[in-house]
């Protein structure tokens, strides 16, 4: 568990600002990101906020995804992504 979570801070260090706290780490089911199966339908973007949301192919579940980014320093940085469904937007980052 200790090297599982290791990897996952790891992975949030290189996308996210530093110090960034993400949600705990999940296991029991396959990965929610997969870019074969993972296709973008909206991309929103401002200066300095980008907004893009995906859903995922799946045959009996197809999740939505919001991915927020921020930009500082001419450097995009993941600053959530949700899980959205009918009642809401969930943080999963």
């Amino acid at each position: 568990m200790l090297l599982a979570q290791k990897g996952w801070n790891e992975l949030l260090n290189k996308y996210t600002k530093p110090g960034f706290q993400g949600e705990p780490i999940a296991f029991g089911s396959e990965s929610s990101h997969d870019p074969e199966q993972e296709n973008i339908i909206s991309v929103q973007i401002s200066e300095k906020v980008a907004t893009v949301t995906t859903r995922l192919s799946r045959q009996y579940y197809s999740p939505i995804y919001e991915y927020q980014l921020s930009k500082e320093n001419d450097t995009w940085y993941l600053s959530q992504i949700f899980l959205v469904d009918d009642d809401g937007k969930y943080p999963s980052l």
